[in-house]
């Protein structure tokens, strides 16, 4: 029986318009990343990673205190390397990745060996795609919206 790894992929939360390079979350974007904790509590996470942004950081910060996880870092631009190594070493396991509007896809592309998803637009904050992948490298993506 194949192992299945389930890799949860979000965007982070809603930030601050402030003009800098690496926004904070807003008051909005707080109120998700702690639904977003409350959505993924009951689930089984095993690791957690994130880009070293302010915004990507504090949308799993709430998940990753209460499950007791550290917060893994990598790269803002996906490998494809990373991501093969990441499968390997978490196989049959469950691992929540943060990224961007125009990294959320290219996580998906990779880890579905596919070039269907495309960027999100600025104002998509609300998708959880859940990304069972098989060690023969079957890929299966459910895409869920939550609101808070």
């Amino acid at each position: 029986q194949a192992q299945i790894t389930t890799f949860i992929v979000v965007r982070h939360a809603e930030k601050m318009a402030d003009g800098s390079k690496n926004p904070e979350l807003s008051p909005e974007g707080k109120k998700r990343a702690d639904a977003l904790a409350k959505i993924l509590n009951k689930l089984e996470i095993n690791k957690i990673y994130s880009t070293n942004y302010a915004r990507t950081q504090q949308t799993v910060q709430p998940i990753a205190q209460a499950k007791g996880l550290t917060i893994n870092e990598y790269e803002a631009k996906p490998q494809a390397e990373f991501f093969q190594k990441l499968l390997q070493e978490n196989e049959g396991k469950t691992v929540l990745i943060v990224g961007h509007s125009n990294t959320v896809n290219e996580i998906l592309n990779i880890l579905t060996q596919t070039q269907k998803y495309k960027p999100l637009e600025d104002s998509e904050y609300q998708h959880i795609f859940i990304v069972a992948k098989a060690k023969n490298g079957d890929a299966q993506v459910l895409n869920w919206n939550y609101g808070f």
